[in-house]
């Protein structure tokens, strides 16, 4: 079943899950799995950010998190400083912002549309059609909302992935890279019918 995550769920299970979606980005920015997992898990329980609960499909199997899928509107005003502050310590905080700016042409986005900022589904249940469940079920909301677009970055190291977001009609729009010169993520986006 895909829903919202709530409160009932495990939002550590749900923050080790969401960790693994790139090995180089998340522990760039967030640090190792133990610190960083913890800061996630209180993250996501907060409204105000794009990690939120109000942002983060989760596909759920007998009471188990198996994968999830965020996704926001760029657009959307949020005051995510304060959630972070709330979350995370003043020496992992400073990291990020390094990270952020070093980071910076593969993280912010300005499109208007709905941007699916993660998918990711946990190492022991991958190759098991859990992440079409979610692609399928973020396609399906969006065109009952009406979104004109929907777009995504997927790491130039995730064929596997790219394959998978091609054979649902995203195209790829761009490379972004790290400072002009250092490829990290292919940009698609899928026009909605």
């Amino acid at each position: 079943m895909i829903r919202l995550l709530n409160f009932e769920d495990d939002f550590k299970q749900a923050a080790n899950i969401l960790y693994q979606t790139d090995p180089f980005i998340f522990p760039f920015l967030f640090g190792k799995p133990e610190k960083a997992n913890i800061g996630l898990s209180k993250l996501m329980s907060l409204p105000n950010n794009s990690f939120s609960y109000l942002y983060t499909h989760v596909y759920v199997d007998s009471g188990l998190i198996k994968g999830l899928l965020i996704e926001t509107n760029p657009l959307d005003q949020l005051d995510e400083e304060k959630d972070f502050k709330v979350s995370f310590k003043p020496s992992s905080l400073l990291r990020m912002l390094v990270g952020q700016l070093f980071l910076y042409p593969i993280l912010k986005h300005h499109q208007e549309g709905r941007y699916i900022q993660n998918v990711c589904v946990d190492a022991p249940y991958r190759g098991q059609g859990i992440g079409k469940e979610l692609l399928e079920d973020s396609i399906k909301r969006a065109k009952q909302d009406q979104i004109k677009a929907l777009y995504l970055d997927v790491s130039i190291k995730n064929p596997r992935a790219k394959k998978l977001y091609e054979s649902y009609g995203f195209v790829v729009v761009k490379k972004r890279k790290i400072w002009g010169i250092i490829p990290v993520t292919y940009a698609m986006i899928k026009r909605m019918e």
